[in-house]
């Protein structure tokens, strides 16, 4: 049994690190500019679902047994002294970004209301509202997680993303319920599974089938069905084929395990790189840029943050603030 959740455990490790590999290509410059930056995006977005879904996965194991005022206690201390670190960090950033790159100063360092809306919704950064708005889901959820879970829970969650796909009069609303709805979905299939599950190749390899049918589906019905639920059917299937990915080599092991280790850093600092990459990508390429172009800004971006996350994590004064 030990065996089989240490499988089970660096498989989702590797999801992790698979996860923020993919969510560094949500912010590619290059991806405005060309057909194939543009498909790289539209499945890329599909992996902060997808971080949710693992979230509400690992939810259900990790801390069913706490109450609320416990349970919030250990998320708070987690997540916000993270949360706010990194946010004074990007509000510096962005303010020398400004001045430096762009030659002026943004309208918003005179506006009262950022500093409300850097605190409470993550806008010093163009991902930070990810962690905010992760605990504020956790929180809310872990009152009704009792009432709903199992087929009841990937149910709601399904549904609550059709409807979602529908709503766009606000946008800090409409991601965090997205959210909200990834994370009950991955917590509604731990809760399905309970102990139950073990590796199995076999099965595995049907899920990713699926997976692959459902990422042909969100190109070919890209113009017909909103992007989210395009999403939810390639992210909760591939959830599911990674909890029965079994992962029997060690060396394979201790990769996932890295790259789940680095997947939390990688996320937080990759802004800075893309913004990096930024500035010298359209002038190494130009327009229109090919899917080669895109593909070296992704595999740039995110060999650069992992390197960085693959220091901070072994420097014990840091690692605090980098998984």
């Amino acid at each position: 049994m030990g065996e089989e959740n240490k499988m089970k455990n660096r498989a989702l490790e590797l999801l992790r690190g698979i996860s923020a590999f993919g969510i560094v290509a949500c912010h590619l410059n290059l991806s405005a500019m060309t057909s194939a930056g543009w498909n790289v995006r539209a499945l890329a977005d599909m992996n902060v679902g997808l971080f949710a879904a693992l979230s509400g996965f690992l939810m259900w194991k990790n801390n069913r047994n706490d109450s609320w005022v416990g349970y919030a206690k250990k998320r708070c201390v987690r997540l916000l002294p993270t949360y706010f670190v990194w946010t004074i960090g990007y509000v510096i950033f962005g303010f020398c970004f400004d001045l430096l790159v762009r030659h002026g100063i943004n309208p918003k360092w005179y506006s009262i209301s950022y500093i409300p809306s850097v605190l409470f919704k993550g806008n010093s950064a163009c991902h930070l509202w990810f962690l905010i708005a992760l605990l504020y889901s956790q929180l809310f959820f872990y009152v009704i997680a009792k009432y709903v879970k199992g087929w009841f829970a990937i149910g709601v969650s399904f549904v609550g993303i059709i409807v979602i796909g529908y709503y766009h009069d606000n946008w800090y609303t409409y991601y965090l319920l997205r959210l909200f709805v990834f994370l009950v979905g991955g917590y509604g299939i731990r809760s399905l599974l309970e102990e139950k599950v073990e590796s199995n190749l076999q099965k595995s390899m049907i899920w990713f089938i699926i997976v692959a049918i459902g990422i042909i589906a969100h190109y070919g019905f890209s113009k017909t069905i909103p992007t989210f639920i395009r999403d939810w059917l390639v992210a909760i299937p591939l959830l599911i084929a990674f909890v029965y990915m079994p992962i029997r080599s060690e060396r394979v092991g201790q990769i996932a395990e890295w790259l789940g280790a680095t997947s939390m850093g990688v996320f937080l600092i990759h802004p800075v790189i893309t913004a990096a990459n930024n500035i010298w990508m359209p002038k190494a390429f130009s327009a229109p840029f090919g899917a080669m172009a895109v593909l070296i800004d992704w595999v740039v971006s995110w060999m650069i943050a992992f390197i960085i996350a693959s220091i901070a994590i072994r420097v014990s004064w840091l690692k605090r603030w980098w998984s």
